[in-house]
């Protein structure tokens, strides 16, 4: 039987380009939703972790004589007494382990795999290992450099406390003597207001210690010029997560486009170039209003 395919018909060559053109154009479409879609699922998961910290942050005061958990990463000596951090240290390229066990690296353990072990021990055994469940949360699942080789900007922890809070030794405004931390909860006046962690982005290793911003100005011109030190981050797109000291959590997006520059950026030699404070005027206002010290409580 012979067939006849007189009448059938595929497609031209313009339709098909045409239906290709179509799809691209949908797909153009499409995946800035979803990349939003994504941003704003990850902010979710770092808005309960935050609040995770944040209840560790008061428990700790509970337990503790109303004194702040020490937010540096190594002990500290505090009113007669030595303070354990929040979290310990890993060994990184720049600075040696604060970690008083360092478990060994299980056989056929790949190292990044064995970095993340090693800051999960860093929380466990840290002065909120008590009070947090799971030491992953101090991962944002936007932090990307978990992904980068150990040794070679590879980091796990998301968070830093703010340096005010129990942080470690302070002298960055220029106008006046070094200004002084807080160490007990009662000196907090306004709890609502101050952050007590901070995404931050460090691309040369864990975030170590403190997160610390330049304060300028007075209490009376609302600390005007301040400007940034360490970098925020933006895991989330153009903005990032904090935790406050009456236990809530928020997300905010980034006014300045220096901002989201400075705090996105991967080069390890960004801090030699921060952004000059005209440059961040705005997001250093919202920071520096938040940023807890003797003064600005």
């Amino acid at each position: 039987m012979k067939m006849n395919f007189k009448n059938s018909k595929g497609f031209t060559l313009i339709e098909l380009l045409v239906v290709i053109a179509i799809i691209a154009i949908l797909a153009a479409m499409l995946l800035p939703a979803l990349a939003k879609a994504k941003a704003k699922a990850g902010s979710a998961v770092c808005l309960s972790g935050q609040k995770q910290l944040a209840l560790a942050w008061t428990l700790y005061i509970d337990d503790n004589k109303d004194y702040l958990v020490n937010m540096n990463n190594v002990d500290m000596s505090n009113a007669g007494f030595i303070q354990h951090p929040w979290r310990y240290q890993p060994a990184t390229a720049f600075y040696s382990s604060s970690l008083p066990v360092v478990p060994p690296q299980p056989a056929g353990m790949g190292a990044q795999d064995y970095q993340t072990l090693l800051m999960n021990e860093c929380v466990k055994q840290g002065a909120f290992g008590p009070y947090l469940k799971n030491a992953n949360v101090i991962h944002c699942p936007g932090d990307l450099r978990f992904r980068r080789p150990v040794g070679s900007g590879y980091a796990y922890g998301s968070y830093s406390g703010a340096t005010g809070l129990n942080g470690q030794a302070w002298t960055s405004h220029p106008t006046t003597a070094p200004m002084e931390i807080l160490t007990k909860q009662n000196q907090l006046r306004h709890p609502g207001d101050k952050m007590v962690f901070v995404e931050e982005n460090d691309p040369r290793q864990e975030n170590w210690g403190t997160w610390v911003m330049q304060v300028n100005g007075t209490a009376a011109n609302n600390w005007a010029g301040s400007s940034l030190v360490d970098s925020p981050a933006a895991f989330h797109i153009t903005s990032s997560t904090f935790s406050y000291a009456d236990g809530h959590a928020a997300s905010r997006r980034w006014q300045d486009g220096a901002t989201v520059s400075y705090a996105a950026s991967m080069d390890p030699n960004k801090f030699g170039s921060r952004p000059p404070a005209s440059a961040t005027q705005r997001d250093a206002d919202f920071l520096v209003s938040a940023y807890a010290f003797i003064g600005n409580e």
